[in-house]
């Protein structure tokens, strides 16, 4: 009955994970691993939803030896961008009417609205300064006064205003209408795109993907084309997880068939053995999903990496069903490692439980991944296996005879004394605390991509500039208020910061509504009904009539100010829509990007004076990841203790001392060798260990719970060890330094372990 019922229950899990599967619920996006950063007083929407913007911009730089090359190439391969269909948007090329509707863009302000020179000069010598200025513009040949200008602008006030605006980048070119930019002898275009969709969208990259072959496959040896943006990082990083779940989990596989075939030589019941791995894998990914509704990439490369743990409750099965052992019933060599199988499979869980302590949500999806996977592995060979494998296994010679030769030496042999064990562990302990060094990084989250990192260098290079990683997040009560507060920052920032660097906001492109209603004034005053200014003009042999037009629309004006929505809704705007975040939860939030900043310490201080917040991701994750290895670090002797008093009341307080010890000075072994060897360890080293501890422990029940030494038993923990190492050591060789830091220190505290147990641990001989 039990078999049918859990039959019954492993079909849920197949239809729940075939209803809840798609490619939405695989996350790529590297800030979706990571818990909220509870100091920042802004709401992750507001980070959100400008990292969303950025997220969907791309670069294209098509590169020649000379500016014609670089444009024909741009040219041809532009076409294939529109074509895609993956942009919302794409600025290649500047026509005549663009540049037009750039100048016309603050045309209907433009009696409100003038340069710092202009400002100053009308302060100070009134019309006169208009008289002086008009005058050299009729006599200079590069004034660019045409008759125009002479009818809407004479003085040029609106073109000077137009002239202060913040710049672009310095590299920059307008040749043709395209952007273009010199580095070593070459040129590049400069071509900027806009997802339509997110970035880490699998659909968008798998065209991403498409597009990049289509560019890349028929270039020519002297042409260059570079491709930039968070897609291509998403789209490689998740390739490069696709190929190492293949790996670790082909791997695990075909490992787990050749050890299973070399001991027990029955093909036909290879299926059978890879049904708990199947059963477990269901179970992992359906109930996963249906508590978190999506999983990360790299939690299911983690994922993978258990078939090497879960195929463990099978294989003690089989060994306690086999020669080795002295039942030859199926239900009794069941009920000998039952106990031990439920024991293990609690202390297992209580450390996979740890990794949920931690808010970060690739963590405990794979703590859900892990018990659940686990548990699905263990009912499967409770329910299923003894009704499946009934006829004993039979052990091959070869290795029933080393298994016996190790079994008589430990019986030969006294266990390690408890008093050596406790020094042991305290000296251990002490060491570790005398040489652990720290590596809290934000880069343990990010794949080694080598191209990907070159490309990001080269584009650098080329554009000469870049922003900076960190960023102001200005807020107000209102929109007046949010950029009342950029203009004190931008105004501090200027008058504190010795770098070179320099900001970019929205409130650099319009003055303040007193500040333009100031200069409206003026510029009346001065041109509308002032003889001196007519005096002066005739002075110069201007006629009067030469201002007519001008003094006609002027006087006919009403103050008409610019303000943030005006901007916005610009053409020149909308380049720089992306620096507004609109309103969330009842305030204004705005950006200030930084462009090449050093002084780190000073920005943040000037945050606080004005109560502004820095965003530097790289530092608050690095913060994070900190903050919570130190938690950890301070629960992992609580971790022990509750495994030890759960363990007393099966074994007493001296043996459960001894089962618990035995994989603690595994782990305590593995994080020496890491500090030594590697140099450093972190967060996901720290998880290892107790992820060592959490499946060694195993081990060492299984040998207490033993009767005798039993041959089976013995066997049984060095082809688990065995099968966990091999998944575990693929799991080391992964290009994420999270992952392959998890993997290793769990590869050396199972190998320590598989050295160390049998020699502390003795069974039970009563």
């Amino acid at each position: 009955m039990r078999q049918y019922f859990w039959a019954f229950i492993v079909l849920l899990f197949g239809a729940l994970l075939y209803l809840s599967l798609d490619s939405s619920s695989i996350k790529t996006n590297l800030f979706a691993l990571l818990p909220d950063d509870d100091t920042s007083d802004v709401p992750r929407q507001a980070v959100g939803a400008y990292s969303e913007k950025l997220s969907r911009k791309v670069i294209f730089l098509f590169s020649a030896k000379n500016n014609d090359e670089a444009i024909e190439l741009a040219e041809l391969n532009i076409p294939k961008i529109e074509k895609s269909h993956l942009f919302s948007e794409i600025k290649a090329k500047l026509s005549d009417q663009d540049l037009s509707a750039f100048y016309e863009s603050f045309k209907p302000y433009q009696f409100s609205l003038l340069s710092d020179r202009d400002l100053a000069g009308l302060k100070k010598t009134s019309s006169h300064w208009l008289t002086r200025k008009l005058t050299n513009l009729l006599v200079s040949p590069v004034s660019g006064l045409d008759s125009n200008s002479l009818t809407n602008d004479p003085f040029l006030l609106y073109r000077d205003y137009l002239t202060g605006l913040p710049s672009g980048n310095p590299k920059a070119q307008l040749v043709n209408g395209y952007t273009l930019f010199h580095e070593n002898n070459r040129s590049y275009v400069f071509v900027h795109a806009e997802l339509s969709k997110g970035a880490f969208i699998q659909s968008v990259q798998d065209g991403f993907a498409q597009l990049t072959r289509s560019l890349l496959e028929n270039k020519q040896i002297e042409h260059g084309i570079t491709i930039f943006g968070v897609v291509r990082f998403a789209l490689e990083n998740r390739v490069l997880a696709e190929n190492e779940m293949s790996t670790i989990g082909i791997g695990s596989l075909i490992g787990i068939i050749v050890i299973f075939f070399l001991v027990f030589r029955r093909l036909l019941l290879l299926p059978t053995i890879i049904l708990p791995i199947a059963v477990g894998g269901l179970s992992a990914f359906s109930i996963s999903l249906l508590i978190f509704g999506e999983l990360h990439l790299i939690s299911l490369v983690f994922g993978a990496s258990l078939i090497g743990v879960s195929i463990d409750y099978a294989l003690h099965y089989c060994c306690s069903h086999s020669n080795l052992s002295n039942s030859n019933d199926n239900f009794r060599a069941l009920a000998e490692v039952r106990s031990a199988l439920s024991l293990g499979l609690i202390t297992s869980t209580l450390g996979y439980l740890t990794l949920s302590i931690a808010d970060f949500p690739a963590l405990r999806q794979m703590a859900s991944i892990a018990i659940s996977g686990l548990a699905g592995a263990y009912f499967t060979v409770i329910f299923w296996l003894p009704a499946l494998i009934k006829k004993p296994l039979h052990v091959q010679p070869v290795i029933a005879s080393l298994v016996s030769v190790w079994t008589s030496w430990l019986k030969e042999t006294k266990p390690v004394s408890i008093w050596l064990v406790i020094v042991m562990v305290a000296a251990l302990y002490g060491i570790n605390y005398y040489i652990k060094n720290s590596q809290d990084n934000v880069k343990v989250l990010r794949a080694h991509l080598p191209e990907l990192e070159r490309i990001d260098k080269h584009v650098k290079t080329v554009l000469g500039e870049f922003p900076n990683n960190q960023f102001f997040i200005v807020s107000g009560i209102s929109k007046i208020k949010v950029i009342e507060n950029e203009r004190k920052l931008i105004l501090r920032l200027k008058q504190s910061i010795t770098d070179t660097g320099r900001v970019f906001s929205l409130s650099e492109w319009f003055p303040a509504r007193e500040q333009q209603e100031i200069n409206y004034n003026l510029i009346k005053e001065n041109i509308i009904d002032n003889e001196v200014l007519n005096k002066d003009l005739l002075n110069a042999g201007i006629a009067e009539e030469f201002l007519t037009t001008y003094r006609n629309k002027l006087e006919n004006s009403k103050f008409n100010p610019i303000g943030l929505d005006d901007f916005i809704q610009s053409p020149l705007g909308k380049l720089y829509d992306h620096l507004w975040l609109g309103e969330i939860n009842g305030q204004y939030y705005s950006v200030v990007t930084l462009y090449g900043f050093q002084d780190l310490d000073s920005l943040q201080n000037i945050a606080i004076e004005q109560g502004v917040i820095l965003i530097d991701r790289s530092t608050s994750i690095s913060n994070l990841l900190a903050k919570y290895r130190v938690i950890i670090e301070e629960m992992f002797p609580l971790i022990l203790l509750s495994i030890f008093v759960l363990l007393s009341f099966r074994f007493g307080a001296r043996d459960a001392f001894r089962v618990v010890s035995a994989p603690s000075l595994a782990a305590m072994l593995s994080f020496f060798c890491i500090n030594i060897f590697v140099g450093s360890y972190n967060l996901f080293s720290i998880f290892g260990l107790i992820i060592t501890i959490a499946i060694s422990i195993d081990y060492a029940i299984f040998i207490r719970e033993s009767k005798g030494y039993s041959k089976g038993t013995y066997l049984a923990i060095s082809l688990a060890s065995l099968t966990t190492m091999l998944a575990l050591g693929l799991l080391s060789l992964s290009n994420t330094p999270a992952l392959s830091a998890f993997g290793l220190s769990l590869l050396l505290g199972v190998l320590f372990s598989l050295m160390l147990t049998p020699l502390i641990v003795r069974p039970n001989v009563q």
